[in-house]
């Protein structure tokens, strides 16, 4: 793997992990469940909508245990991304650089 594609999936990796952080702040606004109600999430031919969402949102102690359990699947997702980059980072001669 060269130096560029290393830093291509360096990047990704970051931005995935941004975009992660940004719907946590996203989920955490006040109207989120009033967008979520009408929002559905599509995929090829599959649609899914997001009303089981917002009622959990609706709920403190719901909302509380959904923000932790993604924010643990954002942190997991990212640390896996990364581990790609730990035989890279741990070799005493870097013929990449």
């Amino acid at each position: 793997m060269t130096k560029d594609d290393l830093l291509v999936q360096l990047r990704a990796a970051k931005n995935s992990f941004v975009l992660g952080l940004a719907s946590v702040y996203l989920l955490a606004q006040k109207e989120t469940h009033i967008l979520l109600e009408r929002g559905n999430g599509k995929l090829a031919d599959y649609t899914i909508p997001f009303k089981q969402v917002a009622q959990s949102m609706r709920d403190p102690q719901k909302r509380k245990a959904d923000f932790k359990n993604f924010s643990k699947f954002i942190m997991r997702a990212m640390f896996k991304d990364l581990k790609c980059f730990r035989p890279y980072g741990t070799q005493k001669k870097n013929n990449l650089l």
